[in-house]
């Protein structure tokens, strides 16, 4: 543990002949949403997100359903390949929505 300590010192000297902005992009590399929690609060009404989380989970059910209808049958129309790979797409900034405003307490 005392070689730790002691190996970590350099890196707080270099560390704090950083600018402050450049401490403060270091800190967000390290541990993103750290300094500024509230940043992460894109849509910040809650019943707004609720629909935006309602519509995102009924298409994709819808959607999914469809694909295991047409499944069956071995066929896929092109429309609803394209309707799959757009939910499939939406799903990262819908994800990283609820992400941000996640409660971390």
């Amino acid at each position: 543990m005392a070689n730790m300590a002691a190996a970590s010192e350099p890196a707080k000297a270099q560390f704090e002949n950083l600018a402050p902005d450049q401490q403060k992009a270091v800190i967000e590399a390290v541990n993103p949403g750290l300094l500024a929690p509230g940043l992460g609060v894109v849509i910040k009404s809650p019943a707004i997100r609720r629909s935006i989380y309602s519509t995102y989970a009924i298409l994709a059910i819808a959607v999914g359903a469809i694909v295991a209808g047409f499944g069956v049958a071995g066929v896929l129309p092109a429309w609803l390949e394209a309707a799959q790979a757009v939910i499939a797409y939406l799903a990262v900034p819908i994800g990283g929505l609820a992400a941000v405003n996640t409660n971390r307490n």
